[in-house]
């Protein structure tokens, strides 16, 4: 089904390659965003420019033992 040339799909395969992708993608973030205070591009960009290293964890939004 998705062996050739991409030209040659169908319509449909195109926009349901597109569907996995973008839900994969959201549920990815949701997950990360859940645990970690930044993306890690973004955490690795801020440590570049302020010249220190940020906090990954996002202690704030964490359940607390009990």
């Amino acid at each position: 089904m998705l062996g050739g040339q991409s030209h040659t799909w169908s319509m449909t395969t195109v926009y349901l390659i597109a569907a996995a992708i973008l839900t994969t993608q959201w549920l990815w973030s949701t997950l990360w965003l859940r645990r970690y205070r930044h993306g890690p591009l973004e955490w690795l960009w801020r440590w570049a420019t302020w010249a220190r290293r940020p906090p990954l964890l996002d202690l704030a939004n964490r359940p607390r033992p009990r």
